[in-house]
């Protein structure tokens, strides 16, 4: 199963545990991030959530997309 994010990165930093190790981490900034569909069991077969993230310009978008 594949499963991910829109993300923007924005760098890179550390996280120490209790024990004083250093875990490197990839900071990612979720800019406006949406629930543009939803597909359940019943109707679909499988359960999904389609996610979008920004802006994007009507004129750029298919006259289907424009009501979701």
């Amino acid at each position: 199963m594949r499963s991910g994010v829109i993300a923007q990165k924005v760098g890179m930093t550390r996280v120490f545990t209790e024990t004083g190790e250093h875990i490197p981490v990839t900071v990612l900034k979720l800019g406006n991030c949406q629930v543009l569909g939803h597909r359940t069991t019943e109707k679909n077969g499988y359960v999904a959530l389609q996610l979008g993230s920004g802006a994007r310009k009507t004129v750029y978008m298919p006259k289907a997309e424009r009501g979701q």
